[in-house]
């Protein structure tokens, strides 16, 4: 092979610093998002033994199981993939994403709650 076609070669393939902030986030994401999935777990566990365990008012009476039901439908939907992500070693980005994701979700579907049947 030419050397210069060599040289371009290599020029080609070294690194140009565009992807620096990418790479950046993508280190804190590996580094983080092992500590939020954990989070996101003990979170789940708390609010599923709460809607159990909590008493509520006879008006309200039975709607626990349904929350609890919500709750545990959102963390199968966000962290257990985020948590496969995790163990594999897999797209830390789209683990970060599914890991904030049940907060956020919960939280839109409590103030709903709260809006639909106001207390």
């Amino acid at each position: 092979m030419d050397p210069k076609v060599r040289q371009e070669i290599r020029e080609f393939q070294t690194d140009d610093g565009a992807d620096d902030d990418a790479g950046i986030f993508t280190q804190i994401a590996r580094l983080s998002t092992p500590m939020l999935v954990a989070l996101d777990v003990v979170a789940c566990i708390a609010l599923v033994a709460m809607a159990f365990i909590a008493p509520s008012d006879p008006a309200a009476k039975g709607l626990g199981v349904p929350l609890a039901g919500l709750i545990g439908g959102l963390f199968v939907l966000t962290t257990i993939p985020a948590l496969v992500l995790v163990v594999l070693r897999r797209s830390p980005r789209l683990a970060m994403l599914l890991t904030i994701a049940f907060p956020l979700l919960f939280i839109a579907a409590y103030v709903t709650l709260g809006i639909a049947f106001p207390g």
